[in-house]
C-alpha cells in the first residue's frame, strides 16, 4: 500500500483520520498537497486562455463580486430579503475571487487588468 500513489486512490485512506498513524497523517497531506497542485494548475491553464478569462469574469460578474446591489420592492421600498440574497451571492464571488487569487495571483491580476473597469488597461 505504500508503494501506491495514494492521491489516485482516496479510498485507501479512512474516512476518520487517526490522531496517532503517522503514516495516515502523511497519506492524506499528500492527498491535500496533490490537490492544491491540480487546482493550480487548471487555473493557470484556465487563464491562459481568452475564453477561460472571459468565462472567469462572468462568473465573478454574475455573483456581484465587485458591486454593491440592494433590492427593492415593486413601489420602490427597500426589500431586507433581497438585500440578504444580494450580499450573499456578494461574499461567495469574493470568497471564489479569494481561493483564484491564492491559486494563482498573477493570473487573476491580469485578468482584472483585461476585465475590471477600475484597473489600467494593458496598452
Amino acid at each position: 500500500m505504500a508503494d501506491e500513489p495514494v492521491y489516485d486512490r482516496p479510498e485507501l485512506v479512512p474516512q476518520f483520520q487517526s490522531a496517532v498513524d503517522a503514516d495516515e497523517a502523511q497519506r492524506r497531506e499528500d492527498i491535500r498537497k496533490n490537490q492544491e497542485l491540480e487546482n493550480k494548475r487548471w487555473l493557470k491553464r484556465a487563464l491562459a486562455h481568452a475564453a477561460g478569462r472571459r468565462i472567469l469574469w462572468g462568473i465573478l460578474q454574475e455573483s456581484g463580486a465587485f458591486q454593491q446591489r440592494f433590492g427593492f420592492g415593486p413601489n420602490g421600498h427597500p426589500n431586507p430579503e433581497a438585500n440578504w440574497y444580494y450580499a450573499g451571492s456578494r461574499d461567495f464571488g469574493l470568497q471564489l475571487y479569494h481561493s483564484w487569487m491564492a491559486l494563482d495571483p498573477e493570473g487573476i491580476v491580469s485578468l482584472l487588468r483585461e476585465f475590471h473597469p477600475h484597473f489600467p488597461r494593458p496598452k
